[in-house]
C-alpha cells in the first residue's frame, strides 16, 4: 500500500473530530498483507471537509427548497465552484504520529 486513499483519509478525519480524539490508526488489509499507519488529526484537512460540507449541505437546501431546479451539467459545476469557496486539500502526505508508518505486516494465520 502506497498512500492512504484520501477518502479513508477524509473518514479517518471526520471521526477523530466526532469522537474528539487527537489519533487513530489506519489499517488496510489485502489477503494476508495488513498495513497499519498512525494518523494525527489535521485543523488544516478539517478546515477543507469542514468548508466542502457546508457547501454541499448549502447547496442541497437550495435544491430542497425548489429555489433552484438546474440541469445535471450545472449542477456539477455549482458543486465544483462551490468546493472552490473551501480551503483546499493540503498537499503531502498526511499527518502521522512519529515515523512516517508502521510497515507492513503479515496478518496472523487462522486457527483450522
Amino acid at each position: 500500500f502506497q498512500d492512504i486513499p484520501v477518502y479513508e483519509e477524509i473518514q479517518c478525519q471526520v471521526y477523530m473530530v466526532l469522537t474528539d480524539t487527537s489519533s487513530c490508526r489506519w489499517v488496510q488489509s489485502i489477503g494476508p498483507k495488513v498495513e497499519a499507519r498512525a494518523l494525527a488529526r489535521c485543523s488544516r484537512r478539517w478546515r477543507c471537509i469542514l468548508g466542502r460540507l457546508r457547501a454541499t449541505a448549502s447547496l442541497l437546501r437550495r435544491l430542497c427548497t425548489g429555489a433552484i431546479c438546474p440541469a445535471v451539467a450545472d449542477l456539477e459545476a455549482m458543486q465544483r465552484e462551490s468546493w472552490a469557496e473551501a480551503p483546499a486539500w493540503p498537499g503531502g502526505s498526511p499527518p502521522g504520529l512519529g515515523a512516517a508508518g508502521a510497515q507492513p505486516e503479515e496478518a496472523p494465520a487462522q486457527a483450522e
